[in-house]
């Protein structure tokens, strides 16, 4: 039983993986390989290859028996600007892992993992999760082709749902909450779960995704994932060209995009991949009632399990019935390389446990210290407007500015956040507030935004900037801000008020409230005062 492994690397690796033969190989050992293979299957590795081909260079480490056979595959590339090792698809991928016959299941890895650490200069090498049921051995006890090979892992326990066990689901839909967010998003519109099957209508929706994965992306981890990674929308394209092995799906209320999903799946398994809902209908956790309307379709598709994925999203233990138990590893170039990260990484969960039995949580902490948090740090007045018999101005003929209204990806398009806590901290506001029902009003100059203002639900508990109001039934909160943190300038804010003004009226309000930091300018409190809004004593 002795095999061979080989490294293929740039062009010789593109055309190697492209060859006819070689791909009918490939193809034939995934369909014998005893774990998940679906995120090293052809279709997959190959369309990422191609995709992120200026960024990265291919790299196949192939084994190959006596008989010059293909018993092992694993799928490889280097960052071209930081010479990083990955596995294909790092970013995207939900599972790190090869392919290999199973006769060979215990041997192969570790020698492919030995021949890349020769021939492959790194610091190190972080994998994704080792996919369910893989062969982990060589991981927990090192064999002797890994001498010189650092590994070391971590563990966790990964949600997934069991659809043969149907009292979870049940027990979410029995819920009075659930219940009652569906019947509103019916009254709304028509509510439906599309399983997009032609390849031009999953082209058509893939383009509607980007600022709801983009915003999603950024209130939960500070980074514009379709922005940043200009590749990544394209790679998602591209894979809406294989919807065998890729599962899209998309929750409508009447025409509005609520929520969607797109990840792989294989002959009993969805695995969770990309996904975002509207921020906008937040207050009706449609995250949530995507997962039971999935969860419902997949049942009717004889698919077993929804594999939740690792990423310690609230919503995935809520809805899992089972775990796997997942090892991740990280290979080091050297043995000081090894303990130095592991001492760090002691040292941070150390300090983030004895944070937490303080009660202070970790993004709290990073935002206080990277961030001016205005919020806390400025003291407030409370300004009070009589909207009863105000002259309710067009404001229409006399803004030349598109003044939007509830159209959150306005908020995407600034660009003078000052570091990435600053951006989450703008859109995970928004999105709290949107699940308070309230309304952005957006203002836009040269495609650019200019300022952006809040009006509360009329007759709410007002609860912003760490302060609270009760309002009676026909008051509101007109709360304007500017994104770099202040009070818009004078021509800004008087469109933004004399705006939301308009709409509070027309939504019967009959008092206005805005709370007006102490350092705004003489300028803006005299604009405010004009507008009739008088310190409320």
């Amino acid at each position: 039983m002795t095999f061979t492994v080989t490294i293929f690397r740039g062009d010789d690796a593109h055309k190697t993986r492209c060859a006819p033969e070689f791909t009918a190989q490939w193809q034939s050992l995934a369909e014998i390989t005893t774990h998940v293979t679906v995120f090293q299957e052809p279709a997959f590795v190959n369309t990422w290859y191609q995709q992120y081909a200026p960024e990265f260079e291919p790299v196949l480490a192939l084994g190959h028996d006596s008989e010059n056979q293909l018993i092992g595959f694993l799928p490889l590339a280097i960052e071209k600007t930081s010479g990083n090792l990955s596995h294909a698809a790092a970013q995207q991928v939900e599972y790190s892992g090869w392919l290999c016959h199973p006769s060979y299941k215990n041997v192969f890895i570790s020698q492919a993992i030995a021949t890349v650490n020769q021939e492959i200069s790194y610091s190190s090498w972080r994998w994704s999760h080792i996919p369910p049921h893989a062969e982990v051995d060589w991981l927990i006890t090192p064999n002797s082709e890994l001498k010189n090979v650092y590994l070391h892992y971590e563990q966790v326990a990964s949600p997934i749902l069991d659809l043969h066990n149907e009292e979870k689901i049940k027990k979410i839909k029995k819920s009075k909450s659930v219940k009652s967010k569906i019947n509103r998003l019916k009254r709304k519109g028509d509510l439906h779960l599309e399983h997009i099957t032609d390849i031009n209508r999953a082209s058509e929706v893939m383009n509607l995704i980007p600022d709801l994965v983009n915003f999603r992306h950024g209130a939960a981890h500070g980074d514009l994932a379709f922005r940043e990674d200009p590749l990544q929308h394209g790679f998602y394209q591209a894979r809406t060209k294989n919807l065998t092995e890729n599962h899209f799906s998309a929750l409508w209320m009447g025409n509005t995009l609520l929520a969607f999903h797109f990840g792989g799946i294989d002959k009993d398994t969805i695995y969770i991949g990309l996904t975002a809902f509207d921020p906008r209908e937040s207050k009706h956790s449609p995250g949530v009632i995507f997962i039971l309307f999935l969860a419902e379709m997949m049942q009717q598709q004889s698919i077993r399990y929804i594999d939740l994925t690792p990423g310690g999203d609230e919503y995935k233990e809520r809805f899992c019935n089972d775990h796997h138990m997942l090892y991740r590893p990280i290979i080091y170039s050297s043995q000081t390389e090894k303990y130095i990260n592991i001492n760090k990484k002691k040292a941070k969960t150390g300090l983030l446990n004895t944070l937490a039995k303080l009660g202070i949580e970790k993004e709290s902490l990073a935002k206080k210290l990277q961030t001016k948090n205005e919020h806390t740090a400025v003291e407030y007045k409370l300004f009070y407007l009589n909207l009863e018999n105000y002259n309710l101005i067009d404001v229409s003929e006399q803004n030349s500015s598109p003044l939007n209204i509830q159209k959150y990806n306005d908020l995407l398009i600034h660009q003078g956040y000052s570091n990435s806590y600053e951006m989450q901290a703008l859109l995970s506001d928004a999105t709290q507030r949107f699940s308070k029902e309230e309304t952005l009003f957006t203002l836009m100059e040269d495609k650019k935004l200019k300022g952006y203002g809040w009006l509360s639900k009329l007759g709410s508990k007002y609860r912003n900037h760490d302060l609270e109001l009760t309002l009676e039934k026909n008051q509101i909160v007109i709360d304007c801000i500017e994104v770099e943190k202040t009070l818009p300038c004078s021509s800004t804010l008087d469109k933004l008020i004399r705006f939301m003004i308009s709409h509070a009226i027309q939504l019967g309000a009959k008092q206005a409230f805005s709370y007006v930091p102490e350092n705004t300018s003489q300028e803006n409190i005299s604009l405010i005062e004009n507008l009739g809004f008088q310190v409320k004593t």
